[in-house]
């Protein structure tokens, strides 16, 4: 009996891997619906990008050795003439809308005061311009547009996302399986 209890383990097992090769293969081989786009000099062209998609702008950010956004943009923020973006690796980045030419940047990594080794994400004070960086120790750091750190304020607990609302800063987690509500701090800015 014991020796029939394995075989019929191994058995579904040696069933299990086969079928789960078999998922993998069908999915990573199937082309029928891809289009593989190659940018090159034809990208110079105004209009190339406008031929395979549905584009209100296009902005060619400035990049060079010392500004190369690295892995992927976590959150982007308009602002004016101005975009606000938080990349994967916690800089915070001031582009000029319209010419995509970097105007600051902002990594501050350390324990002191305006620094932190992650920003977990950002919001903007729309009327006076102040970016809002929540990081891992707990901080609510304040920045002009200019990566001048202006204040920072201490907060209770650790959040997933900061949002800012008239005066006022929401600070949520998305939660599994059940609701969180907002922790609002008035009057911050």
């Amino acid at each position: 009996m014991k020796n029939l209890l394995k075989f019929v383990s191994i058995l579904a097992c040696a069933a299990a891997l086969i079928v789960g090769w078999m998922c993998l293969h069908i999915s990573c081989s199937k082309k029928e619906n891809q289009i593989l786009l190659k940018v090159g000099k034809e990208a110079e062209r105004s209009q190339f990008f406008k031929e395979y998609f549905e584009l209100e702008n296009v902005i060619a950010i400035q990049t060079t050795d010392e500004f190369l956004m690295a892995d992927g943009i976590k959150r982007v923020l308009f602002y004016k003439d101005k975009l606000v973006i938080l990349d994967t690796q916690s800089a915070i980045w001031v582009i000029d809308y319209v010419t995509g030419k970097v105007d600051s940047y902002i990594n501050r990594t350390g324990q002191g005061p305006g620094e932190s080794r992650h920003i977990i994400d950002i919001c903007l004070d729309e009327q006076t311009g102040t970016i809002l960086a929540f990081n891992d120790y707990n901080n609510l750091l304040f920045f002009d547009l200019k990566g001048n750190c202006i204040r920072q304020e201490k907060c209770k607990k650790l959040y997933e996302n900061v949002i800012y609302d008239d005066g006022s800063v929401l600070f949520y987690n998305h939660g599994i399986g059940y609701s969180c509500y907002p922790i609002i701090s008035k009057n911050l800015i």
